[in-house]
């Protein structure tokens, strides 16, 4: 998930709940299984004890983040900027040497 882009937020939380699901927890000492299902906008995990006697159900609402990495354009973009700033520190230093 950490530093992936999916093209839908279904993908998003579909990677989400798999990351999780199966995996058993500590709740307050006591070993859940935990079930991670997509409903919606929203994650629902629910719990079972390994010794059977209880359960749990908690629905998430998440807000998923616009995808943070850069691609070619934004890369084309600073490199202008780098280049910029080079040529302006070569100009100043070649300004320097004249004077």
């Amino acid at each position: 998930m950490s530093g992936v882009c999916y093209p839908d937020s279904a993908s998003a939380l579909s990677a989400m709940a798999s990351a999780v699901s199966g995996s058993v927890v500590d709740v307050g000492g006591v070993p859940y299984a935990v079930d991670v299902t997509v409903s919606g906008a929203s994650l629902v995990y629910a719990g079972t004890r390994l010794d059977a006697v209880g359960s749990f159900v908690k629905t998430v609402t998440v807000t998923l983040q616009d995808c943070q990495l850069i691609d070619v354009t934004d890369a084309l973009e600073m490199s202008w900027l780098v280049a910029l700033v080079w040529a302006a520190a070569f100009a100043w230093v070649a300004t320097r040497r004249t004077v």
